[in-house]
């Protein structure tokens, strides 16, 4: 839905408002071809740009600001290896 972040953002509710639907909670759903998470060999770079920008299906998130966005990615780079 790509709602705005609030004070209480956290990483891990963001991605389950907005990424789960196709990432899955695993990061394996690859749902509408979402890259899958777990085995994601992305560098920190590209996933913020992805994040920021979009990429095929996947939308930009730019309503979240720089640190929000890097505690998303870290999350999403937590995923690997699950």
């Amino acid at each position: 839905n790509n709602s705005t972040p609030t004070d209480s953002f956290t990483a891990e509710n963001y991605y389950a408002e907005n990424c789960v639907r196709c990432h899955g909670a695993d990061g394996k759903a690859g749902i509408n071809a979402a890259a899958d998470l777990s085995s994601s060999t992305m560098d920190h770079a590209t996933i913020l740009k992805i994040l920021k920008e979009g990429k095929s299906m996947m939308p930009a998130f730019t309503n979240l600001n720089e640190e929000q966005a890097e505690a998303v990615a870290k999350y999403a780079e937590g995923l690997r290896g699950k």
